[in-house]
């Protein structure tokens, strides 16, 4: 539900290089700019605004191409309003305000579910805490009702049961982090980054002890400090104009007291003077090795400049540090860097992960070598215009979303609240725009000369985490009194009554479909979305993981993973550069039953960049050189899978379910293994292209900014004439399996974990059964949903979990489902039992699924379909869908008429095609702590395998406590 992440991007920021440098991005609105080359028009969001008496600020910008509106508030309050001993308290807090309010004593999701909301969140970080949701234009008075009761309404729902009950999802999250390869770095990173006491010392969940300490008082003061009107910014973003949103705002906020006037912690950059290092080790394949340097503040033009400077040193395949580190000296697998800015300070950041076999010593002096020069030197034209272009098209893509973790609304209410300017963002772009090489220069030599903080991180022993103790918990300060200057207006609202209902919902507005066909026989969809000068292709053809039956695992994924590292008369760097240039993306890959290639141009560029796309399919280059590259990097990233506790257990999971040499008896990343990536040729990739990626049977679904009538000639330039010599290989053919006879339990050892991941698997009937829907609907009840019963169970009610959930993979063939949950590692066992009780009382019919729960699940499918498809990507998916399992055109229609008429008893038929008497276990986590207590429950035949599956040799186990 929230993050851990404290540093902030600027709104065109790096959401790619924070991805890759083990972050989420809490809402990169306008940061996908990362790889992303840029359109010609000035993009733009346009906003109207106004403040309430009581200081609450709103922002709304209208948006008609869907019945939904954003629902986006921010409190300017996040961990650096924290005081030392105090550590977490901006973060736990948010956890709580998730729990119901003194009108709506229940879980907070509960009626957004019921009106089918989507994307409805809460995050934290260092500067703010905010909460957003998409709801139906009709179900907006409720979506403002439930979020003006818990601004207004919030103390006298708050109990100590509740408070220790977050308390320990909280604290399951930060073991969840840290329990991660390389999880404890970021700890260590910002208490060597700034000074003791300085606000971005501590990391936003903040320490065990301090989390300890939070007494029901603090709740409230920290509640009356912080949550008033005043403090806050709304944002609308939508199906709604102004006049509406001023009526709306009024009559639900109006009436809330405004807060004191907070004065927040002065800006410190703490800029360091000397560079300084450590090392540690970590249960890691690889050595990893962390840089960072601070930077400036949010809002300051060097924060841009250094993005751009971030873009040529590290930010793409021909950036400066991937062409010698990963390209020319092979002495990295990865390669990442990232320049974010909060409101105090920034950091500027380099991430390399170390190929097995390199002297780290050696990376760290490339890599001193590459920056040195692009400072000296500065970036040359074309890598800066690169760099330019990247960002301004990230920023053309990133505003097709209006809502939170990424939308336009983030967008307004980052700027609003951290520049006191909704429109924030046209100034980075106008720095991104008349940035020259000498202003990136000179950012880069002002920043990065000194002062930078490196850790290295080496294989060997999981260490104790970094957490100092606390020593005091000191009182929070008595809490200011309300600012004079705001005052409250009579909105009328009787919160007697209850939340608003929602009777009326408006209807499902899927794109029709247009048809069309090549000369070559590739079938064409059309669905058109002229929201943003975008167009996004996707061709559907056979193969997948199922074509490396038999064979080499991994072999589909690699080869499609090689078609854009060179095609044609264009090497890896150069067909690299010519996407970015075009501002096109490209990518391919492979799935269970099928592969894909995808591209997403800019409707301006899109001619050339249809004939790059073509050139990808038709003449991969297979270079030995790249071939060999890829192939290291491959491996070691086989290799983190097995570090990290869930890869690991889904990795053996495919075999175990569906036994040895099944066609789905791969990990579900589709990697394979390190031994037959190491045997692959070029042959075999060249074999694999022949016979799965032609023309034949290929469907190419376009969506975005075009028509049937415009795109044909296009494609029919470039693809049309695309024939493959030689037959195309026969469908695969996916047997049935047997489930086994009784249950199995398959422990994996992680020594020095905190955590112990569960999972829990079975084979159940194709995506294409006649009764999919109705057990995809089932599982929902289960585990869906964050009100399902595992969640429910394992993380409100016992604290456990952060989070426990189940899901179901689509596949022709029978298709896994599959169900987890990531506990504290006291409690393995305890959890184990409730999951089996929780899936064997279900399935059993013991506790069947209830009319409430079966209403519940009807209503957030069936009403979150007006927001489930505003983007041209999840139009794309749906269409992949039909086309894959061969589903009509309406299929959306037709899979919302079924879910409609499903009753209890249909739901409770498909929760039986779970049978707890046939499921796998596997279980990752210390086995020195948790095997005794496992195998002491019985629940099925015990084996310790290893992360590659091969049974290990037992050990004394301690008697169960």
């Amino acid at each position: 539900m929230t993050s851990i992440r404290r540093p902030r991007a600027s709104a065109i920021a790096l959401a790619l290089g924070l991805a890759l440098a083990g972050f989420s991005p809490l809402y990169a609105p306008l940061a996908q700019a990362q790889a992303q080359p840029a359109a010609a028009a000035r993009a733009d969001i346009a906003f109207e605004q106004f403040t309430l008496p009581n200081g609450l600020r709103v922002i709304v910008h209208t948006d008609r191409k869907a019945p939904i509106v954003s629902v986006n508030i921010w409190y300017h309050v996040g961990s650096k309003n924290e005081l030392p001993g105090r550590t977490g308290f901006a973060h736990l807090f948010e956890h709580l305000m998730f729990q119901g309010s003194e009108n709506y004593p229940g879980e907070f999701f509960e009626p957004f579910e019921l009106v089918g909301a989507t994307d409805q969140n809460g995050t934290t970080n260092s500067d703010r805490t905010n909460y957003f949701q998409n709801v139906p234009t009709t179900a907006l008075d409720m979506a403002l009702w439930m979020e003006s009761d818990r601004m207004g309404h919030f103390l006298g729902s708050v109990t100590q049961e509740l408070l220790d009950e977050q308390r320990g999802v909280v604290q399951n999250e930060k073991r969840q982090g840290e329990n991660n390869p390389y999880g404890q770095f970021y700890e260590r990173l910002l208490k060597a980054s700034y000074p003791k006491g300085h606000p971005y010392s501590w990391s936003t969940i903040g320490s065990m002890s301090d989390l300890n300490a939070a007494s029901l008082d603090d709740v409230k003061r920290f509640f009356k400090t912080w949550y008033g009107p005043n403090n806050a910014v709304l944002v609308l973003a939508g199906d709604i104009d102004v006049a509406t949103a001023k009526e709306k705002a009024t009559r639900f906020f109006g009436d809330i007291p405004a807060g004191p006037t907070m004065e927040q912690p002065k800006v410190d950059p703490a800029p360091r003077t000397a560079s300084t290092r450590e090392t540690m080790t970590d249960k890691v394949p690889q050595a990893r090795v962390y840089r960072a340097w601070n930077t400036a503040e949010y809002g300051q033009a060097d924060v841009d400049r250094l993005q751009l400077l971030s873009q040529v040193l590290g930010g793409s395949r021909s950036s400066r540090l991937d062409k010698r580190l990963v390209f020319q000296d092979k002495l990295a697998d990865n390669v990442s860097t990232a320049a974010w800015s909060s409101l105090l300070g920034g950091l500027f950041f380099i991430q390399v992960d170390v190929k097995q076999g390199v002297d780290v010593a050696t990376v760290e002096k490339a890599l001193d070598e590459e920056l040195a020069k692009l400072l000296a030197e500065g970036p040359t034209a074309s890598e800066l215009e690169q760099a330019r272009t990247v960002f301004k098209a990230g920023f053309v893509r990133g505003i097709e979303r209006i809502g939170g973790f990424g939308g336009k609304a983030d967008a307004l209410a980052e700027c609003a609240v951290y520049t006191g300017d909704p429109g924030c963002f046209r100034e980075s772009l106008d720095v991104i725009e008349s940035a020259t090489a000498a202003d990136v220069t000179a950012a880069g030599k002002k920043w990065l000369s000194r002062g930078d903080h490196t850790i290295v991180i080496t294989p060997g022993e999981r260490v104790a985490t970094v957490e100092e103790e606390s020593k005091t918990h000191p009182d929070m300060a008595a809490v200011p009194a309300a600012d004079p200057k705001y005052t409250t207006v009579e909105t009328g609202v009787d919160r007697s009554k209850g939340v608003p209902q929602t009777t009326e919902f408006p209807g499902l507005k899927f794109p029709s479909l247009q048809r069309g066909e090549l000369s070559n026989g590739i079938k064409v969809i059309v669905a058109e979305r002229h929201d943003v000068p975008v167009v996004q292709m996707n061709l559907l053809m056979e193969g997948g993981y199922v074509a490396d039956t038999g064979g080499k695992l991994g072999t589909s994924s690699f080869t499609l993973g090689m078609l854009d590292e060179g095609a044609g008369n264009l090497d890896a760097l150069a067909f690299a550069d010519r996407a970015e240039a075009l501002g096109a993306n490209l990518s391919a890959g492979a799935s269970l039953d099928g592969s894909a290639a995808a591209l997403s141009a800019l409707k301006e560029k899109l001619d050339p960049s249809v004939q790059l796309f073509a050139q990808m399919l038709r003449s991969p280059r297979f270079d030995a050189n790249e071939v060999e590259r890829v192939r290291q990097s491959w491996i070691a990233g086989i290799k983190q899978e097995k570090a990290r506790p869930n890869s690991a257990a889904q990795r053996l999971l495919p075999p175990l379910i569906y036994g040895e040499g099944h066609p789905y008896a791969i990990p579900f990343s589709g990697t394979g293994d390190e031994a037959t990536i190491a045997s692959l040729t070029r042959d075999d990739l060249v074999a694999y292209h022949q016979a799965w990626v032609r023309p034949e049977g290929a469907t190419l679904i376009v969506t975005g900014d075009t028509t049937l009538a415009e795109i044909m000639p296009v494609l029919e330039k470039h693809l049309g004439a695309w024939k493959v010599e030689g037959a195309a290989a026969k469908p695969v053919v996916v047997p049935a399996v047997a489930l086994p006879t009784k249950p199995r339990v398959f422990l994996v050892d992680q020594p020095g974990a905190i955590q112990a991941n569960i999972f829990v698997g079975q084979a159940v009937p194709s995506s294409m059964d006649s009764q999919a829907i109705d057990l995809e609907i089932a599982n929902s009840v289960l585990g869906g949903e964050f009100s399902s019963r595992l969640n429910m169970n394992l993380r409100e009610n016992k604290q456990w979990a952060y989070g426990s959930y189940s899901f179901l993979q689509t596949a022709k063939g029978q298709r896994p489902w599959l169900a987890f949950a990531a506990v504290q590692i006291d409690k393995t066992a305890e959890s184990l039992v409730e999951m089996q009780r929780e899936i064997t009382e279900y399935a059993s019919g013991k506790t069947p699924a209830t009319a409430a729960e079966v209403a519940k699940i009807q209503a957030t499918e069936i009403r979150s379909l007006p927001g489930s498809y505003e983007t041209a990507g999840s139009v794309v998916a749906a269409i992949n869908g039909i086309v894959r399992f061969e589903r009509p055109d309406d299929y959306v229609a037709q899979r919302r008429a079924k879910i409609e008429a499903l009753t209890p008893a249909v739901v409770q038929a498909a929760a039986g095609t779970l049978k707890p008497e046939a499921l796998t276990w596997v279980v990752v986590g210390d086995l020195s702590k948790i095997e005794a207590g496992v195998r002491a429950l019985d629940i099925g035949e015990v084996q310790v395998v290893d992360a590659d599956g091969k049974p290990v040799a037992a050990k004394p186990v301690a008697s169960a406590q």
